[in-house]
C-alpha cells in the first residue's frame, strides 16, 4: 500500500508538518515549478523537507519542469524539462527522485526510453488530478514499454481518495479481488495535506503493529520488490490525449 500525498503550491508548514513524521509513510507527488514556489514563499519549508528525505520518513516522486501535454513537444525539449526538473531537485532537496509521475495527464509513449536515459526507475501512469488512466483494470504494475522497446515499470492502480470514506467501505474485499488477479498487488491512497484522513490514518497505525491488510511502503521501496514483475504494456500516442483544451477553456483562456 501506498500514502500518496499530493502537494500543492498554496501548502504551508503547517499543513504538511504533520505529513512528513516517519511513521506516516509519505510519499510526495511534488512538481518541480510547486517546490520552487514553496521555497520562494516559505523558506523554512526546504530544511524541512530536507531533513524528512535525509531520516528516509518521506520519499518524492519528481516531474518535469511543466505541466503541458508532453506528446506535444520534440523528443530533445522533453528530455530537456526532464533533465530541468531533476536539477530543480537537486539544487533546492539535494537529491534527485528516481520515479517520475504528474498531476496531469500528457504523457507521451517515448516518455519510458527518455527516463530510462535520465536515471528514473519507475513512473506512474495516470494523472490524479484528471483521473486519467491507462492500463489493464486487473494489475497494479506493467511495464511499459516505449516505441524503441524500452521498457521502465509503471504503477498503474489509480489512487482512492484517502478522504472518502466510500472508498473503505468494502476494503477487505477489494484486497481479495486484487490479491487473486494482481501480480503485485496494490492499493494506492491519494490526498491532499489539509484534508482529513481518519481512516488512512487508523490503516498507517495498524501498519506499525501488525500490517494484517498490508503493508505501506514509500514509492522507491515499493518500485525495487515490484521490478519487472508487471505484464508489458505498449500504446500508440493516440491513448495519451489530455483535457488541456477542456481546462483552458472553461478557465477562459
Amino acid at each position: 500500500m501506498l500514502n500518496l500525498l499530493l502537494v500543492r503550491p498554496n501548502d504551508s508548514i503547517r499543513t504538511l508538518g504533520p505529513h512528513l513524521a516517519g511513521e506516516r509513510k509519505t510519499t510526495l507527488l511534488l512538481p518541480s515549478e510547486t517546490l520552487r514556489i514553496l521555497a520562494a514563499k516559505e523558506p523554512d519549508i526546504i530544511p524541512l523537507l530536507r531533513a524528512s528525505l535525509e531520516s528516509g520518513a518521506v520519499q518524492v516522486i519528481g516531474d518535469d519542469s511543466g505541466e503541458g501535454p508532453l506528446f506535444l513537444l520534440p523528443p530533445l525539449e522533453i528530455l530537456r524539462r526532464i533533465k530541468t526538473g531533476i536539477d530543480t531537485y537537486l539544487e533546492l532537496l539535494g537529491r534527485r527522485p528516481v520515479v517520475f509521475g504528474r498531476t496531469h495527464a500528457g504523457l507521451t509513449p517515448i516518455l519510458p526510453q527518455l527516463l530510462h536515459s535520465s536515471g528514473y526507475r519507475g513512473v506512474l501512469h495516470f494523472a490524479p488530478l484528471d483521473g486519467w488512466r491507462l492500463g489493464d483494470d486487473d494489475q497494479s504494475v506493467m511495464q511499459w514499454q516505449g516505441l524503441d522497446g524500452t521498457t521502465c515499470d509503471a504503477l498503474i492502480r489509480y489512487p482512492i481518495d484517502a478522504a472518502d470514506s466510500n472508498g473503505y467501505a468494502d476494503l477487505a474485499s477489494k484486497l481479495g479481488r486484487i490479491i487473486d488477479n494482481d501480480r503485485a498487488a496494490s492499493i494506492v491512497f491519494a490526498h491532499f495535506s489539509t484534508q482529513a484522513t481518519r481512516w488512512l490514518d487508523d490503516l498507517l497505525r495498524m501498519d506499525r503493529y501488525a500490517p494484517s491488510l498490508g503493508e505501506f511502503l514509500l514509492i522507491d521501496d515499493y518500485f525495487e520488490k515490484v521490478a519487472g514483475v508487471g505484464p508489458v504494456g505498449k500504446y500508440g500516442f493516440e491513448r495519451y490525449g489530455t483535457y488541456e483544451l477542456t481546462r483552458a477553456a472553461q478557465a477562459g483562456e
